[in-house]
């Protein structure tokens, strides 16, 4: 495909850009999550999958407007493994890498979009250096085989448990969780770890007590069952799973969460929780702060959303809970440039230059539905 072709296409896709998007990047509200024209998208997120059979390495991201190449976003992803990309200011792009034992460099043929999840099969179209166009095993079939390294999860118990993963290898059905009775079986890459799991009724982080060790090549079944110890992130007690699972999670406002947080929300069997103080931080480092909090041993807290922030003001801090200061607390963006905060000494919400310092609280959803 030559050279001219791209340029053509490139301009096409420019042209129809400009004339289809009239809004400005600075004046769209890019955040829609909470119902009242604002909501919470604070930067571009893709999660890569590799279903294929090799393990891919070198891996980069070019951007599609920019011409520009990403350093090496990640070094290799193996057979079975996924992967979450954040911090790009770009939302459109290829994905470019090698596979491993192999010499050829190779790109997507399609554009990939974050806020999305992209699986890389065996069959995906892909296209080398000169051009040339095939699936992904077409440039791989004289690479050798990886050797297969492979573990069972098979849940005996009487509970579903859900967030099932092994060091970076998600175990889950369709419905993100193993039920009783069932197995699932993956790929992984050797190593060391502990089996990561939650119950649906009463979603306490846990991980098994005992380490578990495969050597590449190595083919390893683990059997969970009712009385199977397990080790709570929140306080690090050694219980077994049918004394956590057996009771079904329950709180009301101003109770503490499974994360240690303060619950502001509650309602059939959905909850929000709100971390204490992380510190003063411009818009930037408040949300790495946030989305670094690690409360409960979960890895899904943020910065809350305009909602979040006036669900914390009216069910907390109006009844003197939650140890609020009367100033200002971030929450998402709202604007490229802008943020929501709210002022708890008045309750209101508005927006901000991403320089202003303000305090900064982490929050996370969960459910027991």
């Amino acid at each position: 495909m030559t050279k001219k072709f791209f340029t053509a296409v490139y301009l096409a896709v420019l042209v129809a850009t400009v004339f289809t998007g009239c809004d400005t990047a600075d004046t769209a509200d890019i955040d829609n999550t909470d119902g009242d024209g604002g909501g919470g998208n604070n930067e571009n997120v893709l999660t890569i999958k590799n279903h294929s059979s090799y393990t891919i390495t070198t891996v980069q991201w070019k951007d599609d407007y920019e011409n520009t190449f990403q350093s090496n976003i990640v070094n290799s992803i193996s057979s079975g493994e996924e992967v979450k990309l954040t911090h790009f200011t770009s939302r459109r792009g290829y994905l470019y890498f090698s596979v491993k034992g192999g010499s050829v460099a190779l790109r997507t043929t399609s554009f990939i979009y974050f806020d999305t999840e992209f699986a890389i099969l065996d069959t995906t179209s892909v296209e080398n250096d000169r051009g040339h166009r095939g699936s992904l095993s077409d440039f791989a079939k004289d690479i050798p085989p990886p050797i297969n390294t492979k573990l069972t999860i098979k849940n005996e118990s009487a509970y579903e448990v859900i967030g099932v993963r092994w060091n970076n290898t998600p175990f889950a059905g369709a419905s993100n969780s193993i039920f009783p009775g069932t197995s699932i079986t993956k790929d992984v890459k050797a190593g060391s770890g502990y089996i990561r799991l939650r119950p649906r009724t009463n979603p306490y982080n846990l991980r098994t007590n005992v380490l578990l060790v495969i050597a590449e090549g190595e083919t390893k079944e683990v059997i969970i069952f009712d009385n199977t110890p397990v080790r709570k992130d929140i306080d690090n007690t050694v219980v077994t799973l049918a004394s956590v699972a057996s009771v079904k999670f329950t709180a009301e406002i101003g109770d503490v969460g499974l994360g240690g947080g303060i619950i502001f929300f509650a309602a059939g069997g959905e909850f929000k929780e709100v971390s204490d103080e992380l510190g003063v931080y411009n818009w930037y480092d408040a949300n790495t702060a946030a989305k670094a909090h690690r409360g409960g041993g979960f890895d899904d807290w943020e910065l809350p959303t305009s909602g979040d922030l006036t669900l914390m003001y009216d069910n907390l801090h109006k009844k003197g809970l939650g140890g609020f200061s009367t100033v200002r607390y971030w929450g998402q963006k709202r604007y490229v440039n802008s943020a929501y905060y709210l002022n708890f000494s008045d309750g209101k919400v508005d927006n901000s230059d991403l320089s202003s310092l303000y305090r900064t609280r982490a929050v996370r959803s969960f459910s027991t539905n």
